[in-house]
């Protein structure tokens, strides 16, 4: 009887034992959540130097216990983030939010809206390569048809001094507007035909003859 009595009592105490574990480990795992949480909130408070939302933890008031405020104060002083700087590129604003210039989009890590602390840095502006590629085929494009037109001289078809033979840029324009693909809208277009006129003034192969027409563009795109 003495011997049962003692495994009865042992199995009681290891059950305890066991139950004060999984507790305990419960409890942590709370407390790291929390933690975890917090640290998040105070990530996106923060935020960008020059843009941060420093407010205590724990706000001290009358009806706040001491021993409270002595727990927000560790939090502040020891495990608060600092500051991130403004990425190039970027106008920065509050809550880790920021707008890229023009030419150039924001990338972030997928990860980066749930936990920023990982890397606070990984939000950036990146240049906007799509862009540039639409830039490039419109390039290409009016050049292909300022070329259409110069075969017209080199079959006898226009004098080289002909106005004929060069394109005008509102022409040029239209032409290309006729072409551009269903997904660009006009805004879009707009933007881009003002990026390829200025690159295309820089091709060799063309040249740029100002007209006097108070009627027409007075500018003329000639392929050389």
């Amino acid at each position: 009887m003495p011997e049962k009595k003692s495994r009865s009592h042992s199995s009681k105490k290891s059950k305890k034992w066991t139950t004060l574990l999984y507790i305990g480990l419960w409890v942590l795992i709370l407390a790291f959540a929390m933690f975890g949480y917090w640290y998040r909130e105070q990530t996106f408070l923060i935020g960008y130097c020059g843009h941060e939302i420093d407010k205590p933890t724990i706000p001290k008031g009358s009806d706040t216990s001491a021993l409270l405020n002595v727990f927000g104060d560790y939090l502040d002083n020891n495990f608060k983030p600092t500051c991130v700087p403004c990425p190039q590129h970027a106008r920065c604003f509050p809550h880790l939010k920021l707008a890229c210039y023009e030419d150039f989009v924001e990338y972030k890590p997928w990860y980066y809206d749930y936990w920023p602390a990982f890397d606070p840095k990984a939000k950036k502006c990146i240049p906007d390569t799509k862009k540039a590629e639409k830039v490039e085929l419109m390039i290409e494009e009016a050049l292909d048809l300022l070329r259409a037109r110069n075969a017209n001289i080199q079959c006898g078809l226009t004098s080289v001094d002909n106005f004929e033979a060069g394109i005008e840029s509102r022409e040029l324009h239209d032409l290309l507007l006729a072409l551009k693909a269903p997904y660009i809208t006009e805004e879009e277009f707009e933007e881009l035909w003002k990026r390829s006129v200025v690159e295309l003034e820089k091709e060799p192969e063309i040249t740029v003859r100002q007209v006097a027409n108070f009627y027409e563009d007075p500018e003329d795109l000639k392929h050389a």
